[in-house]
């Protein structure tokens, strides 16, 4: 079906005069299931094909995009592409065509049924933790399957694919008036390295853990951000080391290639193979290879990610890092999987290291409370006051502030306790960050 349909549209759009025809083709399924009080409460699947098409008329490019491939709208389709060429003052550039491996071979899902009672079952697991678990506001189930297709009029073609499943778990403990919430996710190609009932238990143990949380006084402390937490951290301020941005003097990692950016201990890495990645992409949206590059090795800036457009404005190759954020745009700069390289410490060991301090395991307004161009932010936060290297309570009510590239060269000890985060337009794992110093706002 869709070879007649892009050799027929292909026939049409030449005799409109537009020649260089290609194509973009997002082939979607998806599967969403939301469990609440032991119902099915959502059920929603989804088999989609999406066309970005592109062509050259009168030496221009113009472009559209298709959902509907019915014949009775290719006029309207051409239509659109040779008003966007007559409007756009940018030449058609052609797609780097080239040989790619076999892409990785998708799975099979579970059955609906059982993936139903995997999330019952994770629901009941969260109530019976304790009596305090008053309510459990989310227990869903993601199942997305991406077929991607680069093809010309030509009879070029280059395919990949992309699998992924996500489990989310949100839990609401009380004790008296006090109320707290937890909520974690978690992501993997794998839906065997998925346990439903496990993250539903850690969801209400770290609910629980937080009731009677209070704010400590206000000063400086040393802080261990949590795995999940430098996850967060890293998606935010990632795009400082996006060549676009580096370009359009909007980052601060601009002219520091080569330069020392953050502790020697620290390095970070894209790898579209890594074991615990989600995006397994050979060759980005506009046909570049992707490939495992340091961006930061043992503490200095080695790489920023480029697209064709910014590589061809530096005077290097693309990095394979142009991504559609949504099949109907030109792609931006994204990532495949990320990781900051382990250390050997457990998260024990670093709160045995930090001695007195706080353990961070959840910030708030993460893009509200942070500048990417800047680095600094001020973030809700909430986790527990350690002394002597143990917990000794709940931590809620504090702001921590601080300057994300600072805290890069701050960083002191780095643990071995990976945990992940992220989408399909990025997913990075991260191990927990012992900081010496670091202001924060309580009481």
């Amino acid at each position: 079906m869709l070879a007649r349909f892009i050799s027929s549209f292909s026939e049409q759009a030449r005799q409109a005069g537009i020649t260089c025809l290609q194509y973009y083709v997002e082939q979607v399924e998806e599967q969403r299931l939301q469990v609440y009080e032991q119902e099915l409460e959502r059920l929603q699947l989804a088999d989609v094909t999406l066309v970005y098409v592109e062509g050259e008329y009168k030496g221009q490019l113009g472009s559209t995009f298709i959902e509907n491939p019915d014949p009775e709208l290719f006029a309207e389709h051409i239509a659109n592409i040779k008003q966007m060429a007559e409007c756009n003052n940018t030449s058609f550039t052609p797609l780097p065509f080239h040989r790619v491996s076999e892409p990785l071979a998708q799975t099979d899902d579970l059955p609906t049924s059982l993936l139903v009672e995997k999330l019952k079952a994770a629901e009941q697991a969260a109530y019976a933790q304790d009596q305090r678990v008053k309510h459990v506001s989310e227990c869903s189930f993601l199942s997305k399957k991406k077929r991607i297709l680069l093809l010309d009029d030509q009879g070029n073609r280059m395919e990949d694919c992309l699998q992924y499943y996500r489990v989310g778990m949100g839990v609401v403990a009380q004790a008296g008036q006090q109320v707290q919430t937890a909520r974690l996710a978690k992501l993997a190609r794998n839906i065997n390295e998925l346990d439903m009932t496990g993250l539903a238990e850690a969801a209400a143990g770290r609910a629980l853990s937080m009731l009677n949380a209070a704010p400590v006084e206000t000063g400086n402390y040393p802080v261990i951000f949590h795995n999940q937490v430098v996850c967060q951290l890293l998606l935010t301020f990632l795009p400082a080391f996006f060549a676009d941005r580096v370009q359009n003097s909007m980052s601060r990692m601009g002219g520091q290639l080569g330069q020392q950016v953050a502790n020697a201990k620290l390095s970070l890495v894209e790898d579209p193979d890594f074991d615990l990645g989600i995006i397994t992409r050979r060759f980005d949206d506009e046909g570049s290879p992707t490939s495992k590059k340091a961006i930061i090795a043992d503490g200095i800036l080695k790489s920023y990610l480029h697209n064709r457009r910014t590589a061809e404005k530096a005077g290097v190759v693309s990095t394979g890092n142009g991504f559609k954020r949504d099949y109907t745009e030109k792609p931006t700069i994204s990532p495949t999987n990320l990781y900051l390289r382990q250390g050997t410490s457990t998260l024990a060991d670093l709160q045995k290291e930090m001695g007195t301090g706080l353990l961070i395991t959840e910030c708030d307004g993460m893009f509200a409370g942070a500048n990417p161009v800047s680095g600094d932010f001020s973030l809700i936060s909430k986790g527990y006051l350690i002394d002597g290297g143990e917990v000794v309570r709940p931590v809620a009510q504090i702001t921590v502030a601080g300057n994300f590239f600072e805290l890069l060269k701050q960083v002191s000890s780095i643990g071995c306790d990976y945990d992940s985060t992220g989408s399909e337009n990025g997913f990075v794992t991260a191990p927990s960050l012992l900081i010496p110093s670091l202001a924060v706002a309580g009481e």
